[in-house]
């Protein structure tokens, strides 16, 4: 018998989350500093995600690693959605911080020095 439910694939679902976490970052209610504090976490969770996560899904597409959950083609799928939805949230986060966090921060007169 076929499940009737569909599913979210779990790193997808956790992308979802931490595209909440994000959008933490748009909200001109919070104050500034916690805002950039959001913008920090997001992009800190999406590192781990592609350390972990991503890593795992890599090995299975290249062969290099065998899963019983996962064959090669599906991995490669999930890789492209994964790509697909970060590269998306990545547009938000780079409009977050330059249209919004750097002209708040130079409104207040504070300074982001460029690293060196």
């Amino acid at each position: 018998m076929e499940n009737p439910y569909n599913y979210f694939k779990r790193d997808i679902s956790w992308l979802s989350f931490n595209y909440r976490v994000l959008l933490e970052a748009e909200d001109e209610g919070l104050p500034l500093y916690e805002r950039i504090n959001f913008l920090s976490i997001y992009s800190s969770n999406l590192e781990e995600f592609y350390k972990i996560r991503v890593a795992d899904h890599r090995a299975i597409a290249s062969g290099v690693t065998l899963s019983e959950e996962e064959d090669v083609q599906s991995a490669t799928q999930l890789l492209h959605q994964i790509q697909a939805e970060v590269n998306r949230q990545t547009e938000k986060r780079t409009r977050i911080y330059e249209q919004q966090i750097l002209p708040a921060l130079q409104k207040k007169q504070d300074h982001l020095l460029p690293d060196t």
